[in-house]
């Protein structure tokens, strides 16, 4: 925070009205709306304007088409002090460095300004660390596999890490992969499977192979065919960063709440998304609710992704509502209560105004 003496030699627009400010580099210069959005939220953060050292580079990277948001946090993160030496690289401060790998990334992947954004907002130091023909090699690695341009450009932006591996680690690592997943295959290019997971989540390749080996054993062992853990895999390939600890004992919660196997089956290849779920603080409670609320087992098994809502904020307060104007709150079918918008749901279930039903989750809420 501020001093009281700089607060009092603040013009009182500053002081009160930081989110209406229209900034400019200089007087009379025009600037664009996305440069009045970063230097708005840096200061709505910080109390201060965007320093001029790395005001061109903040243009630059708006000019490449950057997010103000993303921008912004990478404006702040530089504009703050790190504790334990000097904490993040400050790539607004390098604008030949800047320029340089940005206009690389573009020509070798691709990449508009949004991912490029993101790229510097997750992993700044990829910048510093990243050698022009060192990731050329890795490109050609991954190409050579059968990645497209645009699977690499994805991956670059979300594991930009991989880039700066050894060629022979990061070509241990895909055929590590490849093996884990092969018994997934039906016997045609091995190199199918592992291109989709690939593409669907790159991150997938810093899963150590036995874990993801262990993982799929353990499902075929409960009765999961090769198949249905096949299209599971595609539906929800975060599925391969869990440990098989964590599955299974989603999986005794269901029969221990009265499921057979053929249901916990049936339940998990629909939507293995609920695997995303924290076990504690979502998915057991949020499947009690429901079974202490007349849904059966076939009913959940039907539509198991009814579980991915969230309890306290959608599924409770609507069914309390509906419970007390005695209106009919089916299970299953289409649950139409649980999925429809607020505004829907207002309309056409809970038959009131949107800004009743809001009134009324804000109570609930507030009590």
């Amino acid at each position: 925070m501020m001093s009281a003496l700089c607060r009092a030699s603040l013009p009182p627009a500053l002081l009160h009205g930081a989110r209406r400010l229209k900034f400019s580099s200089s007087p009379g210069e025009p600037v664009t709306k996305a440069l009045e959005e970063v230097r708005r939220n840096v200061f709505t953060a910080l109390e201060r304007d965007v320093p001029e050292t790395i005001l061109p580079q903040v243009e630059y990277l708006l000019g490449v088409g950057v997010r103000a948001d993303d921008l912004s946090k990478v404006a702040i993160r530089e504009m703050v002090p790190q504790k334990g030496g000097e904490g993040y690289r400050k790539i607004l401060h390098r604008p030949d460095l800047l320029r340089g790998k940005v206009e690389f990334y573009q020509s070798q992947f691709q990449v508009g300004g949004t991912a490029i954004g993101k790229m510097i907002l997750r992993s700044v130091n990829s910048l510093f660390v990243l050698q022009d023909a060192k990731v050329r090699d890795r490109i050609d690695l991954l190409r050579g596999v059968g990645l497209d341009e645009a699977g690499v450009s994805k991956l670059l932006v979300r594991s930009p890490s991989f880039f700066s591996l050894k060629e022979e680690t990061l070509g241990a690592k895909i055929d590590s992969l490849r093996a884990a997943l092969s018994r997934l295959g039906d016997g045609g290019d091995p190199n199918a499977f592992l291109l989709k997971v690939i593409q669907l989540r790159p991150q997938v390749l810093s899963r150590k192979s036995e874990k993801i080996t262990n993982l799929l054993g353990g499902l075929e062992a409960y009765g999961f065919a090769k198949t249905d853990l096949a299209q599971m895999v595609l539906k929800n390939p975060s599925l391969l960063g869990y440990d098989q600890k964590s599955v299974e004992e989603k999986l005794a919660v269901l029969e221990g709440s009265g499921f057979t196997r053929d249901q916990v089956r049936s339940f998990f290849s629909l939507s293995p998304k609920v695997f995303d779920l924290s076990l504690e603080a979502n998915f057991k409670p949020t499947l009690r609710f429901f079974l202490d609320t007349g849904w059966t087992a076939e009913d959940l098994c039907r539509f198991p992704q009814i579980l991915n809502y969230s309890l306290g904020k959608r599924i409770r307060p609507r069914f309390e509502y509906i419970t007390e104007k005695g209106l009919s709150c089916e299970t299953a079918g289409t649950a139409r209560w649980i999925v429809l918008s607020d505004a829907d749901f207002a309309k056409k279930v809970a038959k009131c105004e949107e800004e009743e039903w809001e009134d009324y989750v804000s109570g609930t809420r507030g009590s």
